[in-house]
């Protein structure tokens, strides 16, 4: 049976599958996306440069998620050889007012499925995306599609 994050918050539970840290074992179509969304280049050249990092040692590239039950939100912080670089929360729950993750104003909707599944879908002036996060056993799936054009990284659990 899939259930919400909210309906979750009475009992209790904890989200397992989705909460940990996870190794970003490939990256494809991140430049691209962000050009397609307009992104603005400070953004844009901090989250490319990052990647670039990355894929020279992929090793060096981690993300933590968490599940905040009680407050309804899910917490991600991105971590590059040891220095965390970003981190943003996602409110679970009806369409808000936000700023997306480089820094313009939107809207944003994001919803917990399940304990293995994020949704979200996010909109501004001149841009909308929207994406998955997805678990199976020890692999994290994130797919992103802004104005048309996909992106994916793919995870596994450390």
């Amino acid at each position: 049976m899939e259930h919400s994050l909210l309906s979750c918050c009475h009992r209790e539970c904890v989200m397992s599958a989705i909460e940990g840290t996870w190794k970003l074992d490939s990256s494809t179509n991140i430049d691209a996306f962000y050009g397609a969304i307009n992104s603005p280049e400070p953004f844009k050249s901090k989250v490319l440069a990052m990647k670039e990092a990355a894929r020279h040692d992929p090793s060096g590239h981690f993300e933590e998620l968490g599940v905040d039950p009680k407050a309804g939100k899910i917490v991600r912080r991105i971590f590059v050889n040891g220095e965390q670089k970003f981190e943003m929360e996602f409110e679970i729950g009806p369409e808000k007012e936000c700023l997306a993750p480089d820094g313009r104003k939107a809207t944003s909707r994001c919803e917990l499925i399940g304990d293995s599944k994020i949704t979200f879908n996010t909109k501004g002036e001149g841009f909308e995306m929207q994406g998955t996060m997805e678990v199976e056993g020890n692999k994290l799936t994130m797919t992103i599609v802004g104005n048309g054009v996909t992106a994916t990284e793919h995870f596994v659990k450390t």
